[in-house]
């Protein structure tokens, strides 16, 4: 399989201190990067707010976050500052289950898929240090220092479409976890990285609120590889991997009377602490294309002005910093959540269909314009300011709870 080099277009921010990163160049100027940050794997094969609720004044219907009409549901101008992370090849690869977790830090594996006919999709999480635990924020409290997050361990997997809406998130503890760099077990479920590049995944978890088993077997076989992480915040205690940008999936559920085969998206996330400390809210989402994937990533430091991420990889492998267009408002969330993605300025988004929505959290799958081509995309909003929130806390173990009972700490 071969490599390719990337060009990357954008202004770089200089890295923080001595990492052992790739250089980084500031400015609107043009350079090679010189790392390998992404490659084709199949190339031509098909196989593989600050988002609290806005003041009713602020907010319309729709229409798009420029010209001062609107204003974005996170801090700041609609475009905030346009901060773009170089190569982080000094960094180990986010396909590796054992990577560390610092107490009070996270790691989790995100994979979402849409079948080919439309009529199916799926996310799926697993997580080391459970970042919307209660459990796990409520031991930070306890023992900031000796908060153990491989004792705040869960899979979350959720089944959207025809055969209707089902949700799983059981937190576990440290006996309930077994990891090393291929393979990543929480109870019975298991992530595993296979010798040809391909992921399998194996989840038996027990949905809520209605207790039913919710079983079956993903393969992923990525398209397009990306082996650089990008730091997320100033400091870099948050870096984010698109690990596989665009990918194949074969999907079996239950006793296998489903079956389906879509596109996919794999990505890494880890943080020496807890997202709260960084962030207030962020807007992420990723294309549905034949050839090719636009990643557009908005984030709302704390005390910091906004931060955007946005990247275009071409059915090559190669990576490019996409230009985005503004933010769009298309709506709110049952929870009053004001839901905005990028599209061409003077177009309009709209939502084809909800797949999460929670009081910080809303997942859609949505409609909109991009360089001048419709598009659906897998969009989601985070708020970490409503996530803190004590009545928010004390809503989450109905939704997540925990097993065994309790909350066992493991100071190191």
């Amino acid at each position: 399989m071969r490599r390719h080099n990337v060009t990357d277009f954008g202004a770089l921010r200089p890295s923080v201190g001595n990492r052992g990163e790739a250089a980084h160049w500031p400015g609107n100027l043009c350079h090679p990067l010189s790392c390998d940050l992404g490659r084709t794997l199949r190339n031509g094969h098909t196989w593989m707010e600050r988002i609290l609720p806005a003041r009713d004044s602020a907010q319309q219907n729709s229409g798009a976050l420029s010209g001062g009409r609107e204003r974005p549901p996170w801090g700041g101008a609609s475009d905030g500052s346009t901060i773009r992370h170089g190569c982080s090849a000094g960094h180990s690869d986010g396909r590796g289950f054992d990577v560390a977790v610092p107490h009070g830090g996270y790691a989790w594996w995100y994979i979402d898929a849409t079948s080919d006919d439309g009529q199916f999709g799926l996310s799926l999480i697993a997580f080391v240090g459970s970042v919307f635990s209660p459990y796990y924020a409520f031991q930070r409290l306890l023992s900031p220092r000796g908060c153990d997050p491989e004792n705040h361990v869960a899979v979350n997997v959720a089944l959207y479409g025809a055969d209707g809406y089902r949700w799983a998130m059981t937190e576990r503890a440290a006996t309930d976890l077994r990891r090393d760099a291929n393979t990543l077990a929480i109870g019975p479920s298991k992530l595993s990285w296979n010798a040809n590049g391909t992921l399998s995944v194996y989840f038996n978890e027990i949905g809520v609120p209605i207790p039913r088993r919710i079983q079956g077997h993903l393969l992923v076989e990525p398209e397009i590889e990306n082996l650089t992480n990008f730091e997320l915040d100033e400091l870099g205690h948050h870096r984010w991997q698109p690990i596989a940008p665009r990918a194949r999936i074969s999907v079996s559920l239950g006793n296998h009377s489903r079956q389906w085969r879509g596109s996919a998206y794999v990505d890494h996330n880890r943080g020496s602490e807890p997202l709260g400390n960084a962030f207030q809210s962020w807007s992420w989402s990723r294309t549905i294309e034949p050839n090719q994937t636009r990643i557009f990533y908005d984030l709302n430091p704390v005390d910091q002005p906004s931060r955007h991420l946005h990247l275009h990889f071409a059915s090559d492998g190669t990576r490019a910093f996409a230009e985005p267009g503004p933010l769009t408002l298309y709506g709110r969330s049952a929870w009053r959540l004001p839901l905005a993605a990028r599209s061409d300025a003077q177009t309009f988004a709209k939502r084809v269909e909800t797949w999460e929505d929670g009081p910080f959290y809303s997942r859609n799958l949505i409609e909109h314009r991009l360089s001048g081509r419709l598009v659906r995309s897998v969009h989601e909003v985070v708020s970490l300011r409503r996530f803190a929130n004590p009545i928010v806390q004390g809503m989450l173990p109905f939704r997540m709870p925990r097993w065994p009972i309790g909350t066992r700490n493991q100071p190191g």
